[in-house]
């Protein structure tokens, strides 16, 4: 259920103003940084994905399996 709630970024970003405004002790602060720090965790997020799309899978060595 987490994990369906957290891809939405909207939602992340709502999580994550509500901490961020005890913290900050503002709301737009808190509203304004809950926004870029979604909008990296994203970026993040996608590269990430990219990279393991785009890594190859190490060949397999059946040399050491008698035929």
């Amino acid at each position: 259920m987490w994990q369906a709630f957290l891809t939405r970024p909207i939602w992340r970003a709502f999580l994550l103003c509500i901490p961020l405004w005890f913290v900050l002790d503002n709301f737009v602060l808190a509203a304004l940084a809950a926004i870029l720090g979604t909008f990296l965790i994203g970026m993040l997020r996608e590269l990430w994905r990219l990279r393991q799309a785009q890594s190859p899978t190490p060949p397999t060595d059946d040399s050491s399996t008698p035929s």
